[in-house]
């Protein structure tokens, strides 16, 4: 496991916290690596604890997401699209985090996420900014064409999402026709790049398909201290449709 390697080189775990690490992004329980191991469960517990003040994270679940690969600190791809995590967060909250239609993480897969990258983001002092998108007519397209048309309409835009982004960044479909990102360690100017790059996305993909709809897409930026206790449930409400959200969007 490279990623192994690379995190125990740059936060200097020895070679015992590297194998309990090693094995608890397996997914094994506390008792299951102590038993590998040949250890109390007790020294496994605080080797963990040793780990997450090195990595500066509160938990296993936070450290799975917010393991840091760069420079900048930003979320290494073994965060939320690693099996080990979703797995633990599924098992956790009882329920899938990713939309059927879509393949996107769904609303519920979204809040986790948020919630940890606001933990990481208030620690660096960083604020988070999120591209809303959401698609024009989705009722008129049902109504007219059926659900089969509705759901493509939704799988396309899912698509230039995934081609605009970074894999690293947070996308999901958050509502019937709405859509979320965050691009991970962007500024302002940077998130409003993103979103000229999304617009010029559906043009070329409205010139170049023969569809009987156009895609057109209705998006807005929101930016949020992390630092206000508020943070995450600031983010949800313009995710769920606040006033400033929709007064602010613009259609691409």
């Amino acid at each position: 496991m490279t990623e192994l390697v690379e995190i125990s080189g740059r936060f200097r775990l020895t070679q015992r916290e590297t194998d309990v690490l090693r094995h608890m992004l397996k997914g094994l329980k506390n008792a299951s690596i102590a038993d590998r191991l040949k250890i109390a469960e007790q020294t496994v517990k605080d080797h963990l604890s040793k780990i997450y003040r090195k990595i500066g994270v509160e938990n296993k679940f936070e450290l799975m997401h917010s393991l840091v690969k760069t420079s900048n600190e930003k979320l290494s791809a073994l965060s939320k699209n690693s099996i080990p995590f979703r797995l633990v967060e599924e098992k956790r909250l009882g329920a899938p985090l990713t939309d059927e239609t879509t393949g996107l993480d769904n609303r519920r897969g979204f809040s986790t996420l948020v919630e940890h990258y606001v933990k990481l983001a208030r620690r660096q002092r960083k604020n988070v900014f999120m591209i809303f998108a959401d698609v024009d007519n989705l009722k008129s397209i049902h109504d007219t064409f059926g659900g089969d048309e509705c759901d493509k309409a939704l799988r396309e835009t899912a698509h230039i999402l995934l081609d605009t982004f970074r894999e690293s960044d947070i996308i999901a479909r958050y509502g019937r026709n709405g859509f979320a990102v965050i691009p991970l360690g962007t500024t302002q100017a940077g998130a409003h790049r993103l979103v000229v790059r999304l617009r010029k996305k559906f043009k070329l993909f409205n010139a170049a398909n023969n569809c009987a709809f156009p895609l057109s897409v209705r998006y807005g930026v929101h930016c949020c201290d992390p630092r206000s206790n508020q943070a995450l449930d600031t983010l949800l409400f313009h995710t769920d449709g606040g006033n400033e959200q929709k007064k602010s969007r613009k259609r691409a």
